[in-house]
């Protein structure tokens, strides 16, 4: 006769507090907006200032704003103002010296992000060589970098209001006479923020597969494929000699300061808040 396998003793279980926990409704409440207080509200001046401060960290003052500009360069070859594909929102901005400047020296410069694209146009003031206004435009001239030559740059400001123009330039040329009275700063090293960072390893990212794109059509080309389309390249020949502007060359920057109505761009506003999609760009 078989045995019966004995049952193992079943686990014996707590009963569940099935009532239900007396609340406060009013102390709950205050204790979860205590922990999540909102943050205080920021001005327009310190919402731009975190957006600049994005791409250069030592940012720390804007001095003037105006809602809209345009970057012309100057063409000495056809005597002319060329627009230069950057057109936004433009900021002078006083920064903090370089950690390493014995002289602890002021440095300022004009920015402009650019709304047309990811190219935005930052001019260090301490190497503008010269500046005036001329006509409607801001004209400096910046000292080129090695072998490249001086580059002369506009600036047309839209005057949303009847004085933006005036004070506006008013301040680049006074920003420009403090600095340059300084004396340029050698930058140490790079000086990019969060946003320049994600811009440069974009960049870097776009150019690698280029390189990679045109390594496949180097083969294909080596194998008797031909490739249509692809001009030789000979940087020697394009590139044009390159040197210090001319002694005449702001004389026939003068004479030509006036920008035809065709070529202006009309102010998308007269906010002088950055546009919301800088800040979401930059994130």
């Amino acid at each position: 006769m078989s045995r019966q396998t004995p049952r193992k003793a079943r686990h014996s279980r707590q009963p569940s507090n099935r009532i239900p926990a007396v609340s406060d409704y009013e102390s709950d409440a205050a204790a979860i907006h205590a922990d999540y207080a909102p943050p205080p509200p920021r001005t327009n001046t310190e919402l731009n200032l975190s957006v600049l401060q994005r791409y250069l960290p030592s940012i720390h003052t804007i001095l003037s704003i105006a809602a809209n500009a345009v970057i012309y360069t100057f063409d000495s070859a056809s005597e002319s103002w060329e627009k230069s594909g950057v057109e936004g929102t433009m900021f002078v901005c006083a920064q903090s010296p370089l950690p390493g400047d014995p002289g602890q020296r002021s440095r300022a410069c004009v920015f402009v992000l650019n709304r047309r694209g990811l190219d935005n146009v930052i001019v260090d003031l301490s190497r503008v060589t010269h500046a005036e206004v001329s006509g409607e435009l801001v004209i400096m001239k910046v000292e080129g970098e090695w072998q490249e030559g001086d580059k002369v740059l506009g600036v047309w400001i839209h005057n949303d209001k009847d004085e933006t123009r005036e004070v506006n330039a008013a301040i680049i040329q006074e920003a420009w006479k403090i600095a340059r009275s300084a004396g340029p700063v050698e930058p140490q090293g790079p000086e990019a923020g969060p946003a320049m960072q994600a811009m440069v390893r974009s960049e870097v990212s776009v150019r690698s597969e280029e390189s990679r794109a045109s390594k496949r059509l180097e083969k294909r080309g080596k194998r008797g494929k031909p490739i249509e389309g692809r001009a030789p390249e000979d940087s020697d020949t394009e590139k044009s000699e390159s040197g210090k502007s001319e002694p005449g060359e702001l004389e026939r920057v003068r004479s030509v300061s006036h920008i035809p109505e065709s070529e202006k761009s009309e102010s998308p506003g007269s906010e002088s808040e950055v546009d919301t999609e800088y800040e979401a760009d930059t994130e």
